[in-house]
Parts: C-alpha cells; structure tokens; sequence
C-alpha cells in the first residue's frame, strides 16, 4: 500500500468524508452527474447500501458509466469471500476493478466506500493502489471518516483536497469538484 505516491507528479487527488450513512455515495453520485454533463471522461464505481431497520444489510455495486449493477455484498450469501461482518461477491469485486483499469490518461476515477476493509488489505486495496499509481488520471475518493487518516497515510494521499460533509454544503460540491478536476486541481 505504500510508495503509491508522488504528489507533485499527480493530477488532482480529491477525498469525501463522513460517517456511516453521511452522505458520500449521494455525493459521488451527484459528482458523476455534473462530469457527465461537463463531458469530463469517468470511469469507477459506488455502492448504495441497503438498510435492514438500523443496520446495513447489503450493497449493491453501480459500474459506471457503463451503469452496470450488480450484488456487492450481504450479510448471508455463503458461497461469497467473508470480510468483517459481509460476504462479498467476486464477480462484482472483478466488475469494480475491471472499472478502474480500463482509465485511459485523463479519465476520472471514481471510488466509492473506501473503509477499514481496504486498509486490511481486502475488498478494493489492490484496485486502490492500482489507481493512486496512476497519476495523469484524477481520482475521486469515498472514505469513511473513521479511517480517512490511516487511507491518507497508507496510500500517500497527504496533498489530497478533502471535503467533509459535515463541513461543506453538498449541493455545491459536485459543481465545485467537477470544476477542479477540469482545471487539473490547480
């Protein structure tokens, strides 16, 4: 996970935070509907959660642009690789990654539900990492603000701009980052 950085080589890395439910995927896909409508090229994921009363039951994982959807993970389905308390779908951990590699230089990428799984190595550290190295693309970040430190650090993402949604009005931050990313983050 480390030496993946280089921030003066690297175009524009940019970080949503909050907590559980804060709003980081609305966010990512608001961001996604404003390049879309600038013509800024993208390419990622993000994974709407389902809620079962209080608690996360599932997530459903959303390629785009291509808008394939398909099962990320659940509490139940035996045959999926357990990490922490979901199973995870291979088939779509494969979709999310196949997303990132196929960014050509100077395509957004698009990163939703980074957490405490991918500094453990799972779920999409690789597909991280792979992404951070690839500087000449811009890279948008979902992370969960109870790890948003330990990501910065062990992927070498200390330049990043970061927005909080506790601190920022999420109406204006897709314009606002739709905006830096066609200026190269200047």
């Amino acid at each position: 996970m480390t030496d993946t950085a280089g921030s003066a080589e690297q175009r524009c890395r940019i970080i949503i935070t909050a907590g559980k439910g804060g709003g980081k995927t609305t966010a990512i896909r608001r961001v996604i509907d404003c390049l879309h409508r600038a013509s800024v090229p993208y390419t990622g994921f993000f994974a709407e959660g389902a809620w079962d009363g209080d608690v996360r039951s599932s997530f459903t994982l959303h390629c785009v642009p291509e808008d394939i959807s398909l099962p990320l993970c659940d509490r139940t389905t035996g045959e999926w690789v357990q990490h922490g308390r979901f199973r995870y779908n291979p088939e779509a951990l494969q979709k999310g990654d196949q997303a990132v590699r196929r960014a050509v230089p100077g395509t957004c990428i698009l990163m939703d539900e980074i957490s405490r799984q991918e500094l453990r190595g799972n779920v999409w550290a690789d597909t991280l990492t792979r992404a951070v190295r690839l500087r000449e693309n811009p890279l948008v970040l979902a992370v969960q603000r109870r790890c948003l430190e330990d990501v910065i650090s062990a992927w070498g993402l200390e330049g990043a701009v970061v927005f909080d949604l506790e601190m920022i009005s999420a109406d204006r931050l897709p314009d606002y980052i739709t905006g830096l990313i066609e200026n190269g983050c200047l």
